[in-house]
């Protein structure tokens, strides 16, 4: 098997995909990295400097026909964001006016490369 079978292919669904997000179906959201501090039994929640990312937006209220059961699973909304940009649990994201909180985050693989990261976020 050539080298460059798999790789062109992979390098190419990878720019795709950023393309679909970046051109296509993403849009603005703002996200605010929270620094949490344990102080005795209080946490302190702190935010951190805003910056504005693309990434594509699911909306648990829309009723999506084609997303699997379970997409929502505990989410009011996903976010799709670009597997190159940082996310942390606990910070927040904010869409439409929207403040939303991240619960979780899981990496979406396509021939064992990482494409986008699936992040489950709930309304603040």
């Amino acid at each position: 098997m050539p080298d460059n079978g798999n790789f062109n292919m992979i390098g190419g669904m990878t720019d795709d995909f950023t393309a679909i997000i970046n051109n296509d179906i993403g849009v603005s959201i703002t996200y605010t990295p929270v620094v949490t501090t344990q102080r005795g039994m209080d946490t302190l929640r702190t935010d951190g400097t805003a910056v504005t990312r693309t990434g594509v937006i699911f909306l648990k209220e829309r009723q999506y026909s084609n997303l699997d059961e379970g997409f929502f699973e505990n989410a009011d909304a996903v976010l799709l964001g670009e597997s190159t940009d940082t996310y942390t649990r606990d910070s927040k994201v904010t869409y439409g006016g929207v403040n939303y909180m991240i619960k979780n985050m899981t990496e979406s693989f396509i021939y064992g490369n990482v494409m986008a990261t699936k992040i489950d976020m709930v309304k603040l």
